[in-house]
């Protein structure tokens, strides 16, 4: 566009002006006053160079009410004078603008307007008040919101609200300007308005305030009066960490402002109410599951208890009557149906009982609903073994001697093996020539020696459960006993003495027999002897007398069979009483009297059972105090200074132990690590506040009191003296002993005599308390690790021999002598260093092992 210059000089100002002060360039499409115009080849183009003017509405105020006849107020300037603001627009509304009336300049900055308020109808909060000012280059206007008009007082609807809490409208007569209202329902929720004004004409409390438990919904369009500043109170809600939500989102300052936290209410301040707002928890749950089976081995047909601890993010433990647990178990390729768990007080955990019927490993899963407590549903899965015991053998299979062409039946091989888990065994027997040996159904051997065959030979019987495992028997020696034929006994002097027949004196070897005495009767019916030809004729068809003889057996209890009323072999009716695991003898391959091997287990305060007089599972009474049952103090977020990495450098070893050993002891380790941040949080808070020039000696020796108890492991408080008796059993240094008592004695002093610390000597205590909770919990954490290694390290020593085992006891049925060797010497050198209980258990199952090779190798 090109412009026909008439003034080149004006020109040459404007431009310098618009470059000066751009913000002041007006362009207009018309205007009354140009400063500079110009005229285009095909039209015309206003410019106006000046300020823009300002206004201010003085009357009404924000919030004002009006009624009858109001006068409307304002100020309007322009800095080049007032004579530059041309008139001034008075106008209201409620959604649109509606104009009032028009002032022109008077010579005055003051305008004003007559709104007769009677003309519209009434309004609380829904109006508007609007001031324009038009001066030759620009228009300028402000607006006051929220102005009542009210010519006519109508009480609130507030049925709902009628209760002790809420003010009583009923005692006004107007209600557009209540002072401090307070408006709510007892036991829901409570809004507070101290401090406010609020106008409750004609407010439908009842339409668009809706209160119900944790729930509070505020339609501000509708109640727009009550967009005012105002306290909110949830009452009967229970949390750890308050949450507030508004519209199911995170409602946060300034919007809303947390005030106060008590175990049943949320206090919080809002700029002002608008949408619906409840309370929910803003901790978060953790759910950490352990079984028996992460103590000791269980086996199959043993009842094991599962334990699911249900905390939340500050180590609160989560019991409440509408909290429960369920589990769940896949040992089929399945889940099963869940089963709620119980809640066991003493341990502080939530518990479920359950045997098993097949080894192997196997998946199980727990949810805990807490919903009711405002978390969401949680759910954890693990996993746990069943192992299977391989058949045991209770008694030594005694040899057997009969006659030749006789059948010898009887043996019954369950009275010689046992399945310490129960399960119903299979037999088989290593080959034997000359002999045929049958296992009937229900395990009874039957011999059968081929026709007019006599000699020795031996078997060996192996059990197999219905999994695999498997064990032997002792070596059976099987004597088949000659039975001279007539034609072989043409002259015998019988008895022991030797002697020859007619037919033999043309012999040029006569035999002299000598035989020794008949022995005692066996179960077969008879009695044996050995002849021997001192002549060495080698031929014992010369006149060899019998080497048996018939007789009537009577049992024994000491004959390895079960017969004359026993309930086992040689035990029970006539004889000493059987193996039982109820007995008070150490017997059957038990590891303590009437326990362990096919017994219960041994108390002990590491097997997963509350025993042995203990308070809690392996904790209380004999064991260790149950301190990591106790139910963790609230842990604050807290700021932690770069001389704790120390400590950061233990919490990490700690976490890597348990991670990369998982379901091993996870209890104790994060109650410890927790703990030692919590004091360590708390030490640096006491700096803070010492900066202050606060000294809490109080603070001072409750936080050493607990790091001592905490990492002793003591349930008590404790006096001076007691601490020394307590020092002098742990494993403590005589130099950090003396520390402690040092400091114990310190600090007791000036709380008890209630001496005042000076700030630098306060200092030094709590430098002195910050690395005596390093050193105590290191060590604590170092220990608790120590135990657990410990039992990894056992387990697996357990896992390598069972494998060793099964490994050496299938070469043999295999016939794999090189493999049966190489791993029996891998077994011995595992065996060489194993812990007192554990060798007692596997000595007899690795003795007949090498009774096994040494045969095969002999």
């Amino acid at each position: 566009m090109r412009f026909k210059i008439a003034d080149k000089t004006i020109l040459t100002l404007a431009i310098i002006l618009i470059v000066v002060n751009t913000s002041n360039l007006y362009i207009l499409l018309t205007t009354t006053k140009p400063r500079v115009s110009g005229r285009a080849v095909s039209g015309q183009i206003n410019l106006c160079i000046g300020k823009p003017s300002s206004i201010s509405l003085t009357n009404p105020p924000e919030w004002a009410i009006l009624s009858n006849v109001t006068m409307l107020e304002a100020t309007a300037t322009n800095p080049d004078g007032p004579s530059y603001v041309e008139y001034v627009i008075f106008s209201y509304g409620t959604s649109a603008v509606i104009d009032l009336c028009q002032q022109n300049y008077d010579g005055d900055t003051y305008y004003n307007c007559s709104f007769n308020t009677t003309q519209v109808p009434d309004g609380n909060c829904n109006y508007f008040i609007m001031a324009r000012c038009q001066g030759p280059c620009s228009q300028s206007g402000t607006t006051h919101y929220y102005i009542t008009i009210n010519n006519h007082d109508e009480p609130p609807i507030w049925d709902n609200f009628k209760n002790g809490i809420t003010t009583n409208f009923s005692e006004f007569t107007s209600w557009v300007q209540i002072q401090n209202p307070v408006v709510g329902i007892p036991g829901k929720v409570i809004l507070n308005f101290t401090g406010q004004t609020v106008n409750f004409d004609n407010a439908n409390l009842d339409s668009y305030l809706i209160i119900d438990w944790n729930y509070l919904s505020v339609n501000i369009d509708a109640l727009k009066c009550l967009r005012k500043p105002v306290v909110v109170k949830f009452e009967n809600i229970s949390v750890d960490i308050p949450k507030i939500l508004r519209n199911n989102q995170k409602c946060t300052s300034p919007m809303c402002s947390l005030r106060e936290h008590t175990s049943n209410s949320v206090s919080f301040s809002a700029i002002f109410l608008t949408g619906i707002y409840n309370i929910t928890e803003g901790a978060t749950l953790k759910l950490l599951l352990q079984d028996t089976s992460d103590f000791r081995e269980v086996y199959t047909k043993e009842e094991m208890t599962f334990y699911a601890n249900l905390t939340n993010s500050i180590s609160r433990i989560i019991n409440f009557s509408d909290v429960y647990c369920e589990i769940s178990f896949n040992t089929t390729g399945n889940y099963s149906e869940f089963e709620r768990m119980d809640f066991n007080q003493t341990t502080q955990l939530y518990e479920f009982k359950k045997t098993f019927y097949t080894p192997g490993e196997f998946n199980w899963k727990v949810r805990c609903n807490a919903t009711t407590h405002f978390y969401p549903i949680i759910e954890n899965t693990s996993t746990f073994t069943i192992t299977n015991r391989p058949p045991i053998l209770i008694n030594n299979i005694p040899n057997q001697t009969w006659l030749e062409n006789t059948i010898v039946t009887g043996l019954d091989l369950d009275d010689y093996f046992m399945d310490p888990d129960g399960d119903k065994l299979n037999y088989s027997h290593s080959p034997v020539p000359n002999i045929n040996i049958e296992i009937s159904s229900d395990n009874v051997v039957t011999f059968t020696p081929q026709n007019w065959w006599f000699g020795n030979r031996t078997v060996i019987f192996y059990a197999y459960d219905p999994y695999g495992a498997s064990n032997n028997s002792n070596t059976v020696y099987l004597t088949v006993i000659h039975v001279p034929r007539p034609e072989e006994q043409q002259s015998s002097t019988g008895g022991g003495g030797g002697g020859t027949s007619t037919s033999q004196s043309a012999y040029l070897c006569t035999p002299k027999w000598e035989c020794t005495p008949f022995g005692l009767c066996l179960a077969t019916g008879i009695r044996v002897r050995k002849c021997v030809d001192v002549n060495n004729c080698n031929d014992e068809n010369l006149g060899k007398p019998k080497e048996f003889e018939y007789c009537n057996y009577t049992p024994t209890c000491f004959d390895l069979l079960k017969n004359d009323g026993e309930e086992g072999v040689d035990c029970g009716g006539p004889c000493k009483p059987c193996p039982s695991c109820h007995n008070l003898i150490q017997d059957q391959g038990e590891l303590g009297v009437d326990c362990g091997g096919p017994c219960k287990p041994c108390p002990s305060c590491s097997n997963g059972i509350k025993d042995f007089g203990e308070e809690g599972v392996d904790c209380g009474g004999p064991c260790r105090p149950c301190s990591h049952l106790e139910k963790p103090t609230e842990i604050k977020a807290g700021i932690i200074p770069w001389y704790y990495l120390g400590v950061l450098t233990i919490i990490t070893f700690s976490l890597y132990v348990m991670l990369k050993k998982p379901r091993k002891r996870k209890a104790v380790l994060p109650e410890l690590i927790n703990y030692e941040l919590k004091t360590l949080q708390d030490i640096n808070t006491l700096k803070n506040n010492l900066i202050k020039g606060i000294v809490d000696t109080e603070k001072l020796s409750s936080l050493f009191r607990e790091t001592i108890m905490k990492t002793l492991n003591l349930n008590f408080e404790f006096t001076h003296q007691e601490l020394v008796s307590e020092l002098n059993k742990a494993s403590i240094d005589d130099k950090l002993k003396q520390r402690i008592l040092k400091f114990s004695s310190s600090i007791e002093s000036k709380k008890f005599a209630k001496e005042s610390i000076e700030k630098h000597e306060y200092e030094k205590m709590l430098n002195e308390l910050t690395k005596l909770t390093l050193i105590l919990y290191h060590k604590a954490i170092e220990q608790e690790i120590g135990i657990i290694e410990e039992k990894i390290k056992r387990k697996k020593t357990v896992k390598n021999v069972n494998k060793l085992l099964i490994n050496i006891s299938s070469s043999l049925n295999k016939n794999d002598l090189k493999g049966a060797v190489s791993n029996y010497k891998k077994l011995r050198t595992i065996y060489s260093k194993l812990p007192t209980e554990l060798k007692k258990k596997y000595y007899k199952r690795i003795i007949s092992l090498y009774e096994r090779l040494k045969k095969i190798k002999e």
